[in-house]
């Protein structure tokens, strides 16, 4: 009785089933876990890359590599010849200029230290990891969080759409740059959580960027751990981020079909009530 009754209501939802469309997605920390031997062979993996910006439009990839204990990319400005000052208690072996790596799983990003020649109140290097469109896409949602720095300090965070780096105009660059989100960290250290909605055509750039804040005097602080995950579609917080769930889902998937049936089934008729002991301790 007990099995056909289960397979009555299972047949019965069968046939209202809906199998929910996927998105395609890129992760950020899996799709740079994936290839062996990153960070140490390029600061580039598949659309992502990681670098520096003195404003949103203009991208620079890393160009060092400093292995062992180090273990970061970073670009040293002053030897660059940029016109760049170190900023309070910066640090003349370069451990402040802007850099970023992947370690134990986890894409990470450190500001810089270098302050306006033009405004010694300002903080003017980003350090950035970027994403580049590979077709165009009408719909995007890109969301993540900007962890608080491990090792304390301010760190601004932003989320901006550039365009194609080989269409902008040159008089006029900052007409490329659209922000979708930022953070000034005034209080900091702290968490960032973020979700955009865009669209971009093919070879835009997604830009996710740190500065340390203005009120920050201190050297080498604010590295900051990055998550992104990036979908081409727009996409509300989803039942699990969000903490709620339907009442009929009973595996909390965010789905109402044939697996929460089958959780159901397992259980059928079973009963944990403690004042009868016909009830099947749990």
């Amino acid at each position: 009785m007990k099995m056909t009754l289960i397979m009555s209501v299972v047949m019965a939802m069968l046939l209202s089933i809906v199998t929910p469309s996927h998105a395609e997605t890129w992760v950020l920390n899996d799709d740079l876990a994936a290839v062996p031997g990153w960070p140490s062979n390029a600061p580039i993996v598949g659309n992502w890359s990681m670098g520096w910006s003195k404003s949103l439009d203009q991208i620079n990839l890393f160009n060092t590599w400093l292995d062992g204990s180090s273990y970061v990319w970073h670009t040293d400005l002053t030897a660059l010849g940029e016109p760049f000052n170190p900023g309070n208690a910066g640090a003349v072996d370069g451990s402040t200029t802007p850099h970023g790596g992947f370690s134990s799983g986890k894409c990470f990003l450190a500001p810089a230290n270098y302050i306006d020649p033009n405004d010694p109140n300002t903080y003017s290097v980003y350090s950035i990891v970027t994403w580049q469109a590979p077709t165009d896409i009408p719909e995007l949602t890109a969301h993540g969080i900007f962890n608080a720095p491990a090792n304390g300090g301010k760190v601004n965070a932003y989320v901006a759409r550039v365009d194609d780096p080989n269409t902008i105009n040159p008089d006029a660059p900052q007409d490329s740059v659209e922000m979708l989100y930022s953070y000034i960290d005034d209080n900091g250290p702290s968490t960032k959580e973020f979700r955009v909605y865009t669209s971009v055509s093919a070879d835009d750039v997604l830009v996710f960027a740190i500065k340390r804040n203005d009120t920050e005097n201190g050297d080498n602080n604010g590295l900051s751990l990055i998550e992104v995950t990036i979908l081409d579609e727009w996409s509300e917080e989803s039942c699990e981020q969000q903490g709620e769930y339907n009442i009929a889902d009973i595996n909390k998937d965010c789905y109402v079909n044939l697996a929460d049936i089958l959780e159901l089934a397992k259980g059928w008729l079973d009963c944990n009530d403690p004042q009868n002991a016909d009830c099947t301790a749990l």
